[in-house]
């Protein structure tokens, strides 16, 4: 688990992972090379592609 980090797993199809994650949050290269890494033992163990999407913020700013 990645405490620091906000982030949702979902199944999508019987094949597929889906997952949220807010991209503020990994800040260094230490951070990105612990989260893909998580990435990828999620993938492994059930054996399912994991599929990742940033989702940009829904507040819009007038001016």
């Amino acid at each position: 688990m990645l405490p620091w980090l906000g982030y949702i797993v979902r199944p999508r199809t019987p094949d597929e992972i889906v997952g949220d994650v807010s991209l503020y949050e990994i800040r260094g290269q230490q951070r990105l090379d612990v989260f893909c890494e998580f990435l990828r033992r999620l993938g492994r163990t059930l054996g399912k592609r994991v599929l990742l999407s940033a989702r940009a913020p829904t507040t819009t700013t007038r001016r």
